[in-house]
């Protein structure tokens, strides 16, 4: 017997489970008993006819493909055939069934319309964040004030922007900075007075006698610089103007405005202006604003008397404007808002700036924004798409908004200041690439003010945060991505760097490459403890782009000094240029005194010697050749003879040894009554050397008071520690 045990199989007593019942069965299923017989056979099937041919297993392979599945379908990555209103998986189970793209729509399309609604959904939410973040804090309460209200995110946008919504007066101006406060406007501007000025620059009540500047330049002196070919119209001058009957001398000054000063600032449309200034109409003319544009053109004529001296009762311009002020401040015209007063407006302000009282000028140029705002020019809505070109109010509105966004993005980032105006137009470009040239160059400009505008919020929009940068490398490089861009897109009668560049292809130059600087300069001058250890490496490339700019700011400057059509508004670029040269003397003077020590000591270095070793820089001859040009403005342009004195000044704080001939520059504005007159006028905050890398030059107001203590001495002024 075997002696191994017996062991049961535990399987042994299992039973086959029994059937379940129909009543067990899922609901819907079927039996297998209830299929058919040709369902029920299989690949492994007895039946011959069950077998599959090749042919009939790539049909059973084949799958039906749809382009867009429902979205049930797709967030449970089930099959989906794709039906319409709703397809068999959401219809048997009972699901809503809901599609993002048409039946004909692919994929792809469907997405790109979904994202393009995203962002116009998200474009209102990022403005109102955007207006949270910056705008004045009473400003960003009204805003939450709406919102909480009830208020839709269009809705509070639609309102900040109109000024026709019911509620829209209790809000601070919107388009603009806080400019609110009652004491801020032309009617109570602070004249500064003195013993001995001129009255017609004392009081508004002041009137000019008739005929007042025909005195001052006589018919056979203006005979004398009229051609043949310039354009005489009859009967303007009594027509526009109190103070000349000569319809010579009108055209004359009418002739240098356009062709020197509206290359820079072009406030008024020339061809709409001429057209209502030849036929008497006031639509597009006004006598205010003839008064302001004569006043302005005495500048650039070599015929007008003491026109370097705006204070003088023999300058006409001096007359022109104050003729100009007196109507300005008539009863009942600040009630007539309308294009020609924001134009008059702004050729006001011109004459202030370039006189040195930009601080008075901007209460008038808060009244151009106040008054192009009651006219509806910053509204997003009722701007057309694309200006008609037999719409002459179109395209004078689109010619002064912009120019007035121009001036205000130009002179706020040129002065270091916050700027005053929250966004560009919306109106289009009155030009086109197939307008004339003075056109097509005016719109480039104000293309280019756009991004100035871009450069002045990044830079001095916001408050600054300690131990944060005002902007990011990433911004920095989107803006000069766009610069560059816009550089490229310049047509060769306009790009700077041609051989045969005029003028004021030069001075566009130059504000391109002044752009360039203020964007960079905040990441050039900063310290290694100001930046973030994760973006130091930038202030390599912010220092190399910055160098670049400058050194071809200072060949443009130096081409421009060799035009004989020098632009008198060249006076604006010479000092930045005058100021980074300066900057280098101070270094190549430290690595001097560096190379001279003896041991722990300092060695004393000779004047003369720091003198001749600037002499023999390379960029020594653009830095005399832009303070005789300053000294040549100064002839007929005020502002030049205070560029130039702050250059002087700039000269005596950075501690550098220069040559006798600066010296000799400087001196020939080294008089007592003129440095007595300046100290009491000037208001203005124009800085020169704030723009240089390292110059710490101050503003205006800040040097007038230093100009009585000036040396005036070519002598060696020190040296600073290495």
């Amino acid at each position: 017997m075997d002696s191994r045990q017996h062991i049961p199989n535990p399987y042994a007593t299992i039973q086959p489970a029994p059937p379940r019942s129909v009543d067990d069965a899922r609901p819907g299923a079927r039996s297998m008993s209830d299929m058919p017989v040709d369902q029920l056979a299989g690949p492994y099937s007895s039946d011959p006819s069950a077998t599959n041919t090749p042919a009939q297993r790539a049909a059973k392979r084949q799958r039906t493909l749809v382009q867009v599945a429902c979205e049930t379908c797709r967030k449970k990555k089930q099959k989906c055939d794709a039906l319409r209103p709703t397809c068999t998986p959401c219809l048997v189970k009972g699901l809503e069934c809901q599609y993002r793209a048409e039946a004909d729509e692919p994929r792809g399309q469907a997405l790109r319309t979904r994202v393009e609604a995203l962002q116009t959904e998200l474009t209102p939410m990022a403005e109102v964040f955007a207006l949270l973040r910056t705008e004045p804090q009473h400003v960003a309460q009204d805003i939450l004030r709406r919102i909480r209200d009830g208020l839709d995110v269009r809705a509070v946008l639609d309102q900040l922007n109109s000024a026709d919504v019911d509620g829209a007066e209790d809000m601070v101006d919107v388009d603009v900075f806080d400019l609110s406060d009652p004491t801020i406007t032309s009617h109570n501007v602070p004249i500064k007075h003195h013993e001995g000025t001129s009255a017609l620059m004392v009081t508004n009540t002041q009137v000019i006698p008739d005929g007042y500047v025909d005195t001052l330049m006589p018919s056979a002196l203006v005979a004398s610089v009229m051609s043949p070919n310039d354009e005489v119209w009859p009967g303007v001058a009594k027509r526009w103007t109190r103070l000349t009957s000569n319809d010579e001398l009108v055209a004359h000054l009418i002739h240098m405005y356009y062709e020197h000063q509206q290359w820079v600032c072009d406030f008024n449309n020339r061809q709409l202006f001429l057209e209502d200034f030849t036929t008497g109409d006031t639509n597009m003319c006004s006598e205010l604003l003839v008064n302001a544009i004569l006043a302005n053109a005495c500048r650039c004529s070599n015929i007008a008397p003491h026109r370097n001296d705006p204070w003088h009762e023999s300058n006409p311009g001096n007359a022109f404007f104050q003729e100009a002020r007196r109507l300005w401040h008539a009863d009942g015209i600040d009630a007539r808002d309308s294009l020609v007063m924001v134009q008059a407006s702004l050729e006001m302000v011109y004459y202030y700036y370039a006189n040195g009282q930009d601080k008075i000028g901007d209460r008038y140029l808060y009244d151009s924004i106040r008054m192009a705002r009651n006219l509806g020019l910053f509204n997003r809505t009722g701007v057309p798409a694309q200006l008609d070109p037999h719409n002459r109010m179109g395209r004078a509105k689109a010619v002064t908004v912009w120019s007035l966004f121009e001036f205000v993005s130009m002179t706020r980032l040129s002065m270091q200041l916050e700027p005053l105006l929250r966004t560009a137009p919306f109106w289009p470009f009155p030009y086109n690439s197939d307008s004339e040239l003075r056109e097509r160059f005016h719109m480039k400009k104000w293309q280019l003010a756009r991004i100035e505008h871009k450069v002045s919020y990044l830079l001095y929009g916001t408050v600054p945060v300690p131990g944060r940068m005002s902007a990011t490398p990433m911004q920095i490089e989107n803006i000069y991505q766009q610069l560059l861009a816009w550089y490229i897109s310049l047509s060769d009668d306009i790009k700077p760097d041609n051989d045969d560049a005029k003028a004021y292809q030069m001075l566009l130059g130059c504000r391109y490459h002044h752009i360039m600087l203020a964007l960079f300069r905040p990441w050039v001058t900063a310290t290694a403890t100001d930046l973030p250890s994760d973006v130091r490496f930038y202030q390599a490339r912010a220092k190399g782009l910055s160098d670049a700019s400058a050194a071809k700011m200072r060949r443009l400057v130096e081409r421009h000094m060799r035009e004989k059509d020098r632009n008198i508004f060249s006076y604006h670029y010479c000092p930045m240029v005058a100021c980074y040269i300066l900057d280098q003397f101070r270094k190549t003077q430290k690595q001097a005194s560096m190379d001279n020590m003896c041991g722990d000591q300092q060695m004393e270095l000779d004047w003369q010697y720091l003198a001749d070793l600037i002499t023999q820089l390379p960029s020594y001859q653009t830095f005399i050749t832009c303070l005789r040009h300053l000294h040549f403005t100064g002839s007929y342009l005020y502002m030049a003879q205070l560029a130039l004195r702050a250059m002087q000044t700039i000269a005596e704080q950075s501690r550098v040894a220069l040559p006798a001939e600066v010296w000799e520059i400087f001196g020939q504005l080294h008089d007592p009554t003129w440095t007595a007159t300046a100290a009491r006028h000037v208001d203005s905050s124009f800085a020169p050397g704030k723009t240089a890398q390292d110059a710490d030059g101050g503003r205006l107001d800040e040097l007038v008071e230093k100009w009585e203590k000036l040396t005036m001495e070519p002598q060696y002024l020190g040296l600073e520690s290495g």
